[in-house]
């Protein structure tokens, strides 16, 4: 997400979640909606459990899952592997970008 940053000049927000229940976890997803982020990705079970809900109630946010997959239309899947992990962020991160 650094790199993305770098590259695109994009302001980058994480925001730590160890929530093991997805409830307890949108908090957490409400906070990134309301500081208007044009891409949240989120990353384990719980927070792709939040972040697929999220997107169904907020249709024209971008969201994206990694490591798994998604049929909802505003969330992308990004691949867990290493190699391709940061090259796929970035693309994201640079089309959320021009989309401000």
């Amino acid at each position: 997400m650094q790199q993305a940053s770098l590259k695109t000049r994009s302001k980058i927000q994480y925001l730590a979640n160890s929530e093991v229940k997805s409830t307890n976890a949108l908090p957490y997803l409400g906070t990134l909606i309301q500081t208007r982020c044009n891409l949240i990705i989120g990353v384990g079970a719980t927070q792709t459990t939040a972040v697929s809900s999220g997107a169904r109630t907020y249709p024209k946010l971008r969201f994206a899952v990694v490591g798994a997959a998604s049929e909802t239309r505003n969330v992308s899947s990004i691949s867990a592997d290493p190699a391709t992990l940061v090259d796929q962020v970035e693309e994201l991160v640079a089309v959320s970008s021009q989309q401000e």
